[in-house]
């Protein structure tokens, strides 16, 4: 498997595990901690709304949706990075 397929695959998974996040997200929601299991990057993803709202005029007025947009590229890059990266290390392992 070349570095072409492997970033495809990549992207298919880390689509699927976003995918498994957000459901998870909302299946889970009225609890506070909702957000920091199943999303790993929400913690980012709320300083960065933070620090928008703040340049906006008002730091306490964080939209929710911002929130979750954030959050869902980080994660998506966190994602797609780590499968990449298993995926390039089991293709290696194969070819041994």
């Amino acid at each position: 498997m070349d570095s072409r397929q492997s970033f495809k695959i990549a992207v298919g998974v880390a689509a699927a595990l976003l995918i498994c996040s957000l459901v998870a997200y909302r299946l889970l929601e009225p609890d506070p901690s909702a957000g920091y299991v199943t999303l790993p990057g929400f913690l980012v993803g709320v300083f960065v709304a933070t620090i928008i709202a703040a340049a906006g005029g008002n730091a306490h007025d964080v939209d929710l949706m911002i929130v979750l947009v954030l959050t869902s590229l980080i994660n998506f890059f966190c994602y797609l990075g780590l499968t990449y990266a298993v995926l390039l290390l089991w293709s290696k392992a194969r070819k041994d």
